[in-house]
């Protein structure tokens, strides 16, 4: 009786410590922009290596950040375009003007040198499904800005005023990627993302210009 207690206890043990493991960084293999997908800023298609070199279509969502919305024909986003209007000091009826613009700087630098692109999982984690819609799935990416340096696709956006700090909490990562997704980590992140923000309000870029 006394092993097997013990078996037990060794059994709940190692299940704690793999659900308290950090969830890995993985990158897909070959991404690619799919200019069929209709893109935004922040949400945008992507063929990338599946399983046996299967080529996969999907569908993804930056981490952290919510560019204007650019198709107001769509009445599903209708509401998100008023509220992001609020947020920017804008009218309404200027916001696809600006989506537009921050999808065209997203697809420059993804066509631009290699994108590397970040998931937790091959694929990603699942944004809520809506109805009608491609499944989507949040990832960071890093690609080659104007001067030829490495940065974070979600910091560009923010800086060119094209984007607002925004997201759901999820972990976090550095720019080395190996932060584990603790509250504090999450919270230091959307904080810095939030200065970014405020920078580019000061400085009167993209969105902040109050112009069409």
């Amino acid at each position: 009786m006394k092993r097997i207690l013990t078996a037990w206890f060794l059994c709940l043990c190692m299940a704690a410590s793999s659900w308290a493991a950090p969830r890995k960084w993985e990158e897909p293999i070959k991404p690619e922009l799919n200019p069929e997908v209709q893109a935004d800023g922040d949400s945008f298609g992507m063929t990338v290596d599946g399983e046996k070199g299967r080529r996969l279509e999907r569908t993804y969502r930056l981490y952290g950040v919510d560019c204007p919305e650019s198709d107001p024909k769509d009445p599903l986003v209708w509401e998100r375009i008023q509220e992001q209007a609020k947020h920017f000091g804008v009218p309404a009826e200027q916001i696809p003007a600006w989506g537009k613009k921050a999808a065209e700087l997203t697809e420059r630098l993804l066509k631009k040198g290699k994108p590397k692109v970040f998931t937790f999982g091959r694929l990603g984690e699942e944004v809520q499904k809506n109805k009608g819609r491609r499944q989507r799935h949040y990832v960071l990416i890093e690609v080659t800005d104007q001067s030829g340096a490495r940065r974070w696709l979600h910091e560009l956006l923010l800086e060119a005023g094209l984007a607002r700090a925004y997201g759901e909490p999820a972990p976090w990562p550095e720019k080395d990627l190996q932060r584990d997704g603790e509250k504090e980590t999450r919270e230091q992140f959307m904080k810095d993302l939030r200065k970014l923000e405020s920078k580019a309000k000061r400085d009167k870029a993209g969105i902040w210009r109050k112009e069409g």
